[in-house]
């Protein structure tokens, strides 16, 4: 699969899914043998993860 086709599906994905997705490459990354590669790489993904909106609270 080309790396264009990757995108594509992703972005047909729900949201939910394509956090896991973020989560799951992120966990790969996490696994390379190169730190500091592998740092830069983490800090940019997690920069995704985060939001402007507060988190969901159980009242």
């Amino acid at each position: 699969m080309l790396l264009q086709e990757l995108k594509d599906q992703a972005n047909q994905l729900p949201l939910s899914d394509r956090l896991e997705l973020i989560r799951s490459i992120i966990e790969s990354i996490q696994t390379t043998p190169n730190p500091s590669d592998q740092s830069k790489s983490i800090k940019r993904m997690k920069g995704l993860l985060k939001n402007s909106q507060p988190a969901p609270t159980d009242a």
